[in-house]
């Protein structure tokens, strides 16, 4: 199977060697995320170095250099109202998922495979799709379900934070960043109603990179339930 544009996965050039890959004594699972944390890309910077962690947190006026792991700094975020300088870096947080929670990895593009289409019949991958992530809400209000469909304005503009089960907070880490994860597509479906003895419940979609995977990090917090803050 050939990859046709190896540049997806930084094969352009190869390295002179196959890299090792690293052993590991901890499993590492996302578990059930319980809750996402919404934020406009570029908004929000956590750095957490270990010589001088803050140092280059933005935006800095309104966390300081306060750790992603105590209250102070998100509390900030959550409390920015439209006309504050920093209204960009506004962080929203979602009620709590009713359930059905995933992500599901996107499908290889492929190209041919066993018919006259490629030479020798060889199947050619052109790239990999976007992961979907899935949740459902159960009883939201109908100010709820406007305030998440604005999200969907939001276009490729956005990151997310993933709240697990644990109450960790993940996100993305690069270098000594920590973010939220690159997200686009957020979209709330129509309410569904079942009748007697059942919750309503609305479905919200979004698409990740089809590498998120390779830069999670988990925060656990120190100070506060990520889940109910």
């Amino acid at each position: 199977m050939n990859l046709l544009n190896s540049f997806l996965l930084d094969c352009c050039p190869k390295d002179s060697i196959l890299t090792d890959i690293p052993a590991s004594t901890c499993p590492e699972n996302l578990g059930q995320i319980q809750r996402y944390w919404f934020v406009r890309k570029y908004q929000l910077k956590w750095d957490i170095q270990s010589a001088s962690p803050g140092t280059n947190n933005y935006p800095n006026a309104v966390i300081g250099t306060n750790a992603p792991s105590v209250a102070a700094g998100w509390t900030a975020l959550f409390a920015l109202t439209s006309g504050n300088a920093n209204e960009s870096s506004h962080v929203v947080a979602t009620p709590l998922i009713g359930g059905d929670s995933t992500i599901a990895a996107g499908d290889t593009i492929t190209q041919g495979g066993g018919d006259n289409s490629t030479l020798s019949g060889e199947q050619l991958v052109n790239g990999i799709n976007p992961s979907t992530g899935n949740a459902r809400f159960d009883s939201l209000t109908g100010a709820q379900i406007l305030a998440l469909r604005k999200l969907a304005c939001e276009g490729s503009d956005l990151e997310v934070y993933m709240i697990s089960q644990e109450g960790k907070i993940w996100g993305q880490k690069v270098g000594d960043l920590f973010t939220g994860f690159d997200c686009q597509n957020v979209v709330l479906g129509s309410m569904n109603n079942n009748g007697f003895g059942t919750r309503d419940n609305n479905t919200l979609t979004f698409q990740l990179p089809f590498d998120y995977d390779e830069t999670k990090h988990a925060i656990t917090p120190s100070n506060f339930n990520a889940l109910t803050i």
